[in-house]
């Protein structure tokens, strides 16, 4: 099931096994592993469904070296 936390209302409680936060290729493959072995599995990630400007405005960032 996908949701879009933006469309709940204030105050709901997601419940789960477990929460992994970044849907990166490392999140996904934690959460399908979890998912197949009988876990209820909460997969955050940032922004909607569909591309927006103002959500990559906040992966925006500056590298100042090491």
């Amino acid at each position: 099931m996908h949701i879009d936390a933006r469309e709940l209302n204030n105050n709901t409680i997601i419940e789960g096994d477990l929460c992994i936060v970044g849907a990166g290729a490392a999140g996904i493959s934690m959460a399908l592993d979890w998912n197949n072995n009988g876990k209820k599995v909460i997969l955050l990630e940032g922004g909607g469904f569909e591309y927006d400007d103002e959500v990559q405005d906040l992966y925006s960032g500056k590298s100042t070296g090491q």
